[in-house]
């Protein structure tokens, strides 16, 4: 794992818990955290042949990365699974099909990764399956666990609503 995954990670753990106390700055930080991550995974993983991103790419793997399908796939699944998380994580419209488009890449791309690792055996591929998974898994548990927007009511508001349904 990358030093900018890691602190991408470690950003994006930090503002759910930021989230789930209601502290602020923890709907920035996300934001901020999973747009790298997915802006990492995107110029890393993309089939681009601008000299910019072959340059990054040559620099941070320190071999070069082929233009396979599976790899222009997981670059195009990646970052739409994390745009979808953080739909999801801030209540954006949209995020479902996001999901479905993303998490299908994953699968297709997770398919042929795993076919072409058994015939070759390389790290890069495995690494690359880990990613997938990772962050499909995570993604998918996202997907479907139930929305917490209307579960958000304080003690205070309860009583009033308990008081205004005892009246009628």
């Amino acid at each position: 794992m990358k030093k900018i995954e890691l602190i991408s990670c470690i950003g994006i753990i930090l503002s759910i818990l930021l989230k789930i106390l209601n502290l602020p700055f923890g709907g920035e930080l996300l934001t901020v955290s999973i747009t790298i991550l997915a802006t990492y995974y995107f110029l890393i993983f993309s089939g681009s042949k601008q000299v910019f991103v072959l340059k990054l790419r040559k620099f941070l793997f320190k071999e070069d990365v082929n233009d396979s399908i599976e790899i222009k796939i997981s670059g195009f699944a990646l970052p739409v699974v994390l745009i979808a998380t953080l739909f999801r994580l801030q209540h954006f419209p949209f995020y479902s099909t996001l999901f479905y488009v993303g998490l299908t890449a994953i699968l297709i791309a997770l398919g042929i990764t795993g076919y072409k690792y058994m015939r070759t055996k390389s790290t890069f591929l495995y690494n690359l399956a880990v990613r997938l998974i990772i962050i499909g898994g995570i993604g998918a548990l996202i997907f479907i666990t139930p929305s917490m927007e209307n579960n958000n009511i304080d003690k205070s508001d309860q009583t009033v609503i308990e008081s205004q349904n005892s009246k009628e």
